[in-house]
């Protein structure tokens, strides 16, 4: 039972009382509450979803003991785990058909990758991110839609906490330096966490082998991992008393040789949806 705590307009109340006991989906519920109703992200989501769901946990997969999970639609494997700070490796998260058709979606709609910018918030370009890159909407194909349910079934979070897919391309020269995925600055933590909250883990899958180069590396860790058609890279970096690892720190390396394709999902600590 939500307490008293939570002052809002009774007829918001009200209205997202009805919804809920009628069954309607719980993250239109909540983005309608924030976005018509002007309530407070936190307030809306405990109204939601009840003051007892838990935040997504920082070790989802620590406590696993087969190197083989059965998804809903194909096995996957578990090929390398780090516990402490929570890293995965995951082989056969997608066909390589799957991986050419995203590729194949995306060839014509790459542009040169951004960065967030420190002091507005805003996307801007920056040396130290020279690839190019293309982002979706959740669910904007069926091949999306299957991607996104594969990964919120490997690291358990719901599917409405990811951010739309985004597909990377790296020829040869190109890299990424290092950098967290979470947001850092005062700015940009204003302006990108005020509904769905930080980013509290990335999901990578590699779209294309490699001939040399663009590992992804974790240079506070001596970890690196490269890249492998079909293979996906988890790490999170965030606990559940919502601190934040500066140990994710990461860096695609340059591309020597060959070219490469990954796509990218970010996981929110609440339901994400484009403002």
């Amino acid at each position: 039972m939500i307490t008293e705590k939570y002052s809002i307009d009774p007829d918001w109340r009200n209205w997202i009382d009805t919804c809920l006991k009628k069954g309607c989906d719980k993250t239109e519920v909540f983005t309608r509450a924030i976005k018509g109703g002007g309530i407070n992200p936190d307030t809306a989501f405990a109204l939601t979803y009840g003051e007892q769901k838990p935040r997504p946990k920082n070790k989802v997969w620590s406590n696993i003991q087969s190197n083989k999970i059965q998804l809903s639609d194909r096995e996957v494997n578990v090929i390398f785990q780090s516990i402490d700070p929570e890293i995965i490796v995951f082989g056969n998260v997608l066909s390589d058909e799957e991986c050419d058709s995203l590729i194949e979606l995306s060839k014509q709609k790459v542009i040169r990758s951004l960065v967030v910018g420190a002091d507005t918030g805003n996307p801007t370009l920056h040396y130290s991110r020279t690839s190019e890159s293309c982002s979706y909407q959740r669910g904007a194909t069926s091949l999306h839609t299957a991607i996104e349910e594969r990964i919120s079934q490997l690291v358990n979070i719901p599917v409405e906490n990811g951010e739309g897919l985004q597909v990377l391309n790296y020829r040869s020269g190109q890299e990424y330096k290092a950098h967290y995925d979470y947001f850092t600055s005062p700015k940009s933590i204003e302006l990108h966490c005020k509904t769905a909250g930080q980013r509290t883990g990335t999901f990578i899958i590699y779209l294309s082998d490699v001939e040399a180069g663009g590992q992804t590396t974790f240079p506070k860790l001596g970890i690196s991992v490269a890249p492998k058609k079909g293979n996906g890279l988890f790490f999170s970096y965030m606990n559940e008393q919502g601190d934040l690892d500066d140990r994710s720190f990461h860096s695609g390396h340059p591309v020597i040789e060959g070219e490469k394709w990954i796509c990218t999902k970010w996981l929110r600590e609440r339901p994400y949806f484009t403002p």
